[in-house]
């Protein structure tokens, strides 16, 4: 019996920058909404790379959803790039954001492990041990005062990660539409455009997209209840350049 509920191509511990095709049809809404089981959850963000500094034995309490934010993390402290390490999100968001247990997957790197083996015993000591994940500051100059009110938080950080989607913006997949949830506004609008611009698009779409923001938080939340149609429609896509960088990093984790 397989396990592992990830997609193959991650289950050895590797992201690799995406190649999608666009599509102009969105999945038509089902007549029940299902929750999604928490293996397909963590399949989802399996996609999403997260770098981390290492710290003592551990890591520090910042995970960031951008390399170039982690590199500007480690120059603050007096640290240089090559401190910078890599993970995916399943690795660390039920674990350690939502300090929630680990379920079966791969094995962490060895500074996630130390993290939580670091809030075992907090609930007894009264100790508060709090990992950040950290929106890249693309996603937050995305975000407009209306938009940062409305977002949903998570984690006992009590933060908020923005995620953008566009209306009528979808990505062929082996199993039909799937409907991308971007971690910044400006991968979402520059996918929308050339969707707008391609033979798929064939000037039916508006110059101008629809974009919505919602929260990581929000979507988990909504997976597990199953409050949503084609829940399993959505997938979370990070931009290449992250994506390449964590595929060079990623392997040095478990070093």
């Amino acid at each position: 019996m397989d396990d592992d509920p990830r997609p193959a191509p991650f289950r050895d511990g590797r992201l690799r920058p995406r190649r999608h095709q666009l599509v102009s049809e969105t999945p038509r809404p089902g007549r029940i909404s299902v929750p999604l089981a928490r293996g397909y959850i963590q399949a989802k963000l399996n996609t999403v790379p997260v770098f981390y500094l290492p710290d003592a034995g551990g890591i520090r309490r910042d995970l960031y959803l951008s390399y170039d934010d982690a590199v500007a993390a480690a120059f603050s402290s007096g640290g240089k790039p090559t401190d910078v390490r890599a993970t995916t999100l399943d690795q660390v968001y039920y674990p350690l954001i939502l300090r929630r247990g680990r379920m079966r997957m791969a094995p962490p790197p060895p500074g996630i492990t130390a993290a939580e083996a670091s809030l075992v015993g907090d609930a007894v000591e009264g100790a508060r041990e709090v990992y950040r994940l950290v929106p890249s500051a693309a996603a937050v100059a995305g975000l407009s005062a209306a938009d940062a009110k409305d977002i949903d938080v998570g984690g006992v950080d009590g933060s908020g990660v923005p995620v953008f989607s566009a209306e009528r913006l979808a990505f062929a997949g082996p199993e039909g539409p799937q409907l991308p949830l971007f971690f910044n506004e400006q991968d979402c609008a520059e996918t929308y455009q050339r969707l707008r611009l391609s033979p798929r698009g064939n000037g039916r779409l508006p110059e101008k997209p629809v974009i919505r923001v919602s929260s990581l938080f929000d979507q988990v939340k909504s997976m597990e209840r199953g409050d949503k149609p084609v829940l399993n429609s959505y997938a979370f896509y990070s931009n290449n350049y992250d994506l390449i960088h964590a595929q060079d990093l990623i392997g040095n984790a478990f070093q």
